[in-house]
């Protein structure tokens, strides 16, 4: 845990519109409101501490997601966000999330990822690192607050779906002003979008954007994508899966059942 004394944070997070008259979460029915709070909890920014560069401590490489699954804490985040914004992997001790409340950064217990440099390079589903949160959460309640309770992870049918969503931390979104009164407003973008489907890759698939907004799509990678989709019991919210990579077209997202078996191989490796 490193503390950001100087710094004053400003956080802001846009509106979220989830159209629908009710929409439960895990079997519960909650407000909209309380819905969307829930969704821009679980989307926040990766964070790196650089205590050895004064001046240039903080960086904001893009979007993460906070994810409570079989009784472990994560934030899961896509490997080249990192890579190509200069963090090796001797740095990757250092990535953590913000804490505005007590002005602090709490870095990671760990991590967990597969497959080498190659792997990566032919195939998105190795895009994709988990960093262990356990004790961290356990202390800080902000931080415990924001994971997104992952208990069965759906399996994408076109035909139930309702709407579709991304929301992610767009880096040209974010205001990080470190000099002068060094001042942190950050930002979430959340964006409807159309499912495209499956691609080639298995447990890798396309949205639309349908948003119409220009803008830079650099750090929506490791951001979410929702669906709220149509069941037996009512309209019901569910992860769909991560962000990968995409422009301001189209989204590429790693679904949630490739990134639970993933979290699995974390646990029972």
């Amino acid at each position: 845990m490193r503390s950001l004394i100087e710094p004053t944070f400003l956080p802001s997070s846009g509106g979220f519109i989830i159209e629908a008259d009710r929409c439960s979460l895990n079997g519960i029915f909650l407000s909209l409101d309380d819905l969307r709070g829930t969704v821009a909890r679980m989307c926040t920014n990766a964070a790196v501490w650089h205590e050895d560069v004064p001046d240039y401590e903080l960086q904001l490489p893009g979007s993460s997601i906070a994810l409570y699954y079989r009784g472990r804490y994560f934030i899961v985040a896509t490997r080249h966000q990192f890579k190509n914004t200069g963090i090796s992997e001797d740095d990757f001790r250092k990535i953590g999330q913000l804490i505005l409340s007590e002005d602090k950064i709490v870095t990671n217990a760990g991590y967990f990822m597969y497959g080498d440099e190659a792997s990566l390079r032919d195939d998105d589903r190795y895009d994709v690192i988990a960093f262990f949160f356990d004790e961290q959460a356990n202390v800080h309640r902000e931080l415990r607050d924001r994971f997104f309770r992952l208990s069965r992870p759906w399996e994408i049918k076109q035909r139930e779906i309702c709407r579709c969503y991304a929301v992610g931390c767009a880096c040209s979104d974010q205001r990080l002003e470190l000099f002068g009164e060094r001042s942190l407003n950050l930002a979430r973008r959340s964006i409807e979008c159309e499912y495209i489907g499956p691609t080639s890759t298995a447990g890798v698939h396309s949205i639309r954007n349908l948003n119409g907004e220009p803008f830079n799509p650099d750090g929506m990678s490791g951001g979410a994508v929702l669906f709220v989709r149509n069941s037996v019991f009512g309209k019901q919210l569910e992860f769909g899966g991560m962000i990968q990579r995409g422009g301001k077209d189209f989204f590429y997202f790693i679904d949630a059942l490739h990134i639970a078996g993933f979290l699995d191989a974390s646990i029972d490796i």
